[in-house]
């Protein structure tokens, strides 16, 4: 761990301005909707950029910073940012399965998606960095246990200001990026050298 910063550490860091400058466009015109991504799939990655209030924007910008600086701890490598760049649009087309589901938008999926990426990552470095990986995902698991994404479409929190969220985002966010972590993992173990063949003696 250490070493120059990560690529996904980077694409937290863009996120998370990303999310400051988001405060200047009409939700509407970027987020997702659920009558319109199919003849406008660019919003399965702009509805990330835009958020309802400054509270909203100030929390996933805090979010990921912290994300960031946690990914550079971990050494989180490139399968990590191939992961969470296959899954950021994956997991806001599954919102279509919720019909009760107008509209979404916000980076809290992507969040979540990035925090079981970092979690992934130090379950495969050795002693205390691995117990904060399973401490991550455990946290993560609760989280999402006590959000109950298989119940109403929003959920409106009082912590942010009666605003609704979307735990449907935030578990598709973890299970997009954990099925394409896995997915490139078993990509790359199959093409690594120590799965040929013995060269002839």
């Amino acid at each position: 761990m250490g070493g120059r910063l990560p690529g996904l550490s980077w694409l937290l860091l863009g996120l998370a301005a990303a999310c400051a400058a988001g405060l200047a466009l009409r939700p509407e015109a970027w987020n997702w909707q659920a009558g319109r991504w199919l003849a406008e799939p660019w919003r399965l990655w702009s509805c990330v950029l835009v958020h309802g209030s400054v509270l909203h924007a100030a929390g996933n910008c805090v979010g990921a910073l912290l994300l960031a600086a946690l990914a550079a701890r971990a050494g989180a490598g490139r399968r990590d940012l191939l992961a969470l760049l296959l899954a950021w649009p994956l997991m806001h087309a599954l919102l279509a399965l919720r019909p009760d589901l107008p509209a979404y938008f916000g980076a809290s999926g992507l969040l979540h998606g990035a925090a079981a990426l970092i979690g992934l990552r130090l379950l495969q470095h050795p002693g205390g960095a691995r117990a904060v990986g399973a401490a991550l995902l455990a946290g993560l698991a609760l989280k999402l246990g006590l959000e109950q994404p298989w119940g109403p479409a929003l959920r409106h929190e009082p912590f942010w200001g009666g605003m609704a969220t979307v735990p449907l985002a935030h578990a598709l966010g973890v299970a997009s990026a954990a099925l394409a972590w896995l997915l490139l993992r078993r990509l790359t173990s199959a093409e690594s050298p120590s799965h040929a063949k013995p060269a002839p003696r």
